[in-house]
């Protein structure tokens, strides 16, 4: 399995490399993005917002956030099934399916990981950014891993979607109502917070737990006033490695899911 797994992602990096069309738009999204951030309105950025501009920090990490679910759900979204056939022929000759799912996995994580880095410098570089870290020494460190697990997690829950479906048609309109459901759920545009059934449904969305990493790092309870009571944004250790746990965590079962059904798909 684990020479493998090296192969596909051998293969996988020299297609990459061979598409300069795909390969920069990999790295254009992130810095489209980033650029949004121009449209907030307010000149603090991530730091303490002025009295005009109070809810700047929440905005910003609704497009940070938001941002990390739409990259990496954009990434695996049409992968799998646009190689159902491939992956078929492949299969019967006998490549493993856990092989096949932790490749993608990995492949995906490493470009997510470098979609993370310059979604958050180039948001960093058109506005401030928090004042303290919580937990890893920098504020902008502890961004980019959030971003970086919110969309890691986002991706995988893309590549089990991908590999459910029939056809490429169908994915862009699960994707488009995968990315509005974390809009909804992640907590800094509608409050979640003590709303029966809407709270409980935003645990299962990888933008809620990465919004609440991000306000934990950005200190938006301090800086924010009339936001919920929500613990997860307290300016603490524990809370951010709470955050960042659970979109780790929401990893696993993602990627036993898209394992299980990679070593079911049938030709359509």
């Amino acid at each position: 399995m684990w020479r493998q797994l090296v192969t596909l992602v051998s293969r996988h990096t020299r297609l990459i490399l061979a598409d300069p069309g795909y390969a920069a738009f990999l790295l254009l999204i992130p810095l489209l993005l980033a650029g949004l951030a121009l449209a907030v309105p307010g000149e603090a950025g991530l730091g303490p917002p002025g009295a005009a501009d109070l809810t700047e920090p929440t905005q910003m990490l609704v497009l940070l956030f938001v941002g990390a679910a739409f990259t990496g759900g954009a990434c695996g979204a049409r992968e799998i099934v646009a190689e159902r056939a491939i992956f078929l022929r492949e299969r019967a000759a006998g490549l493993r399916p856990r092989a096949y799912g932790l490749s993608k996995l990995l492949m995906f994580g490493v470009i997510v990981a470098v979609q993370a880095v310059l979604l958050v410098a180039g948001t960093l570089a058109v506005k401030p950014g928090p004042a303290d870290a919580v937990l890893l020494g920098h504020p902008a460190v502890e961004l980019i891993v959030a971003v970086w697990l919110t969309a890691f997690a986002s991706c995988a829950l893309s590549l089990v979607v991908s590999a459910w479906v029939k056809s490429s048609e169908q994915v862009m309109p699960l994707l488009v109502v995968l990315v509005m459901a974390q809009l909804v759920l992640c907590g800094g545009m509608i409050p979640v917070t003590d709303r029966p059934v809407l709270e409980q449904l935003s645990w299962l969305a990888p933008a809620r737990w990465g919004y609440a990493a991000g306000a934990s790092t950005v200190d938006v309870r301090a800086h924010v006033p009339g936001l919920p009571a929500e613990p997860l944004w307290r300016h603490e250790p524990l809370w951010w490695l709470l955050s960042a746990g659970v979109l780790l965590a929401m990893t696993v079962p993602l990627a036993a899911l898209l394992v299980r059904r990679a070593g079911r798909v049938r030709a359509e």
